[in-house]
């Protein structure tokens, strides 16, 4: 739970960043709460999911990050 609002405060930093050391310090603090926040989720799922369920679960939730990833560059060019 730690590691998932602190995860989630250093995303929302990203907004204040003005400079390239503002943004590197933001992205360092993302990069630090992030390996806590996928094993979570992981076993949140398995937690919350049913085992026939947990495969589509698990498959939903990577997406979202593959798909913003996609999504960002063009969204952000335009």
């Amino acid at each position: 739970m730690l590691s998932i609002g602190f995860w989630s405060i250093a995303t929302a930093l990203h907004a204040f960043a003005r400079g390239v050391v503002s943004l590197t310090i933001f992205r360092s603090l993302l990069g630090v709460s992030e390996a806590g926040n996928w094993p979570g989720a992981a076993k949140g799922n398995a937690e919350w999911f049913p085992t026939k369920e947990r495969a589509l679960a698990q498959v939903i939730f990577n997406s979202g990050a593959a798909i913003g990833g996609i999504i960002a560059f063009p969204t952000l060019g335009f």
